[in-house]
């Protein structure tokens, strides 16, 4: 998937949950749903960070430049 989608779906599933969270007609049932989420939502962004460093997009580049500059022969 690409990146130009992301906000999309991100926006999307703040709705759906949002909609979903609002449907449930037990006023307690709803805030427990509602704060479930938010510990799951808060417990995800911890942990996911670390199983994920970023990409080191520089040295990547500088290497591929290395590459195309060197002659071919």
């Amino acid at each position: 998937m690409s990146n130009r989608y992301v906000i999309l779906f991100s926006v999307a599933e703040v709705f759906l949950i949002a909609f979903g969270i609002q449907a449930i007609h037990n006023p307690k049932l709803q805030k427990l749903a509602g704060v479930l989420w938010l510990i799951f939502v808060v417990a995800f962004n911890f942990w996911y960070p670390d199983k994920h460093a970023k990409v080191d997009i520089r040295s990547t580049i500088q290497q591929i430049n290395a590459v195309k500059t060197k002659p071919m022969w």
